[in-house]
């Protein structure tokens, strides 16, 4: 013989097997999605960059490419920090990311500009740090091989692998007549060690050889960045 429960008792009972459900699936929570320990993720703007780790300093794998402003080309100063974009001479943000040179190369900073917008946690290498680098590698007569990119570098003389990972790219640079020359044919990146009065030392390769090799530049000038880990 079939049972039949009054409307209220069966009601009674869906309500509680609803909540009973519903709490149930409260308690369970998502394991979080943690951070590729590879990449840094720069908070202002979410741009992600590969970091590598070489001997036991931890570099950024891509040429720094924050970019809150445009300075105008024709603009020197060792004081206010300067941003550029290789060839472009305009203002317009979207326009400047927009460019090849943007994607390829990203932004080339006056001293002031490496200093002033380093993210947490890092901070623009001393000429000891690049030395710890470039001997780590055997030494400047043939580090650049294994630091440089493989692809963009124009008419390359001298092998490049790049094993390291650290791809440096040429960049080029910005001049304090306003010009941007060697692009394709050189990648300039600041230390922060000073030299002599308004000169720091700067890193630099070109597409002859293997070598890598370092300067005395004017803090006016424009040149890549890469930070180094705290």
């Amino acid at each position: 013989m079939k049972k039949f429960y009054p409307l209220f008792i069966l009601a009674s009972l869906c309500s509680t097997l609803f909540f009973s459900c519903k709490k149930e699936s409260s308690n369970t929570t998502e394991t979080p999605k943690t951070a590729d320990p590879n990449t840094f993720i720069d908070k202002r703007d979410g741009n992600v960059y590969r970091i590598v780790k070489i001997g036991k300093q931890i570099w950024m794998a891509e040429n720094f490419r924050y970019l809150p402003y445009l300075t105008d080309s024709i603009t020197i100063s060792s004081k206010i920090p300067t941003f550029n974009v290789h060839s472009y001479k305009g203002t317009d943000l979207m326009v400047a990311k927009s460019l090849s040179n943007y994607k390829n190369y990203a932004v080339l900073y006056n001293y002031a500009a490496a200093k002033a917008v380093c993210p947490e946690g890092w901070h623009l290498p001393t000429a000891a740090e690049w030395q710890t680098l470039v001997d780590s590698l055997g030494g400047d007569k043939v580090a650049g091989a294994k630091l440089k990119d493989t692809t963009l570098w124009l008419e390359l003389k001298g092998g490049t692998t790049n094993e390291t990972g650290f791809t440096a790219r040429p960049g080029g640079l910005r001049l304090n007549n306003g010009n941007y020359p060697t692009i394709g044919t050189t990648g300039y990146y600041w230390s922060s060690t000073p030299s002599i009065p308004s000169n720091f030392t700067m890193y630099g390769m070109t597409r002859l050889g293997t070598y890598i090799m370092s300067f005395d530049m004017i803090d006016s000038c424009g040149l890549s960045v890469r930070y180094i880990k705290d």
